[in-house]
């Protein structure tokens, strides 16, 4: 009994350390995409599922699949890119380990997708960008600062709680 609390208090707060880990992957994986969409848009000038699916195909983590996805939606249903990028980022919304705050700023770089003129893809990717840097420093200090406390925290907490009930 007193290993089995130990040992489920500390794998929960193993579980937490990781989603930390997680968050911070997943927007290191959002911003390598973005970075070669733009570069796609930029210079290789394809279309705009074409741009997502070399992406995609380049990328890491569960950001690959929203990309892929939203090529995918791109090509079989002829929306636009904001629809296709924010339903595929929804549908993928239960397997990443982000924010709610994260989840809006990285809508933001749907909004109008496809639509406008390179001019203003362009400063949209690098507002994207900015606003996804911040993220990250955020993720790390995050998972820096709390990675440990929570780590050996839920050890700690599963040994006095078992010290506790015996």
């Amino acid at each position: 009994m007193f290993l089995l609390i130990v040992t489920a208090a500390g794998l929960i707060g193993t579980v937490l350390c990781n989603d930390l880990k997680k968050r911070r992957e997943e927007i290191e994986n959002f911003l390598f995409g973005l970075r070669l969409i733009e570069g796609e848009i930029t210079y290789a000038a394809p279309s705009l599922d074409l741009c997502f699916l070399r992406a995609g195909e380049r990328m890491k983590g569960e950001m690959r699949s929203v990309f892929l996805h939203t090529a995918q939606l791109l090509k079989e249903q002829a929306i636009d890119g904001e629809s296709a990028f924010h339903d595929a980022l929804a549908c993928g919304r239960e397997n990443l380990a982000l924010t709610k705050r994260d989840m809006e700023w990285m809508g933001r770089f749907g909004v109008q997708l496809g639509v406008t003129d390179l001019k203003n893809e362009l400063k949209n990717f690098r507002y994207i960008l900015r606003q996804g840097e911040e993220a990250l420093k955020e993720a790390e200090r995050n998972e820096k600062k709390w990675s440990k406390v929570i780590g050996a925290g839920g050890w700690l907490f599963g040994f006095a709680a078992a010290l506790t009930v015996l």
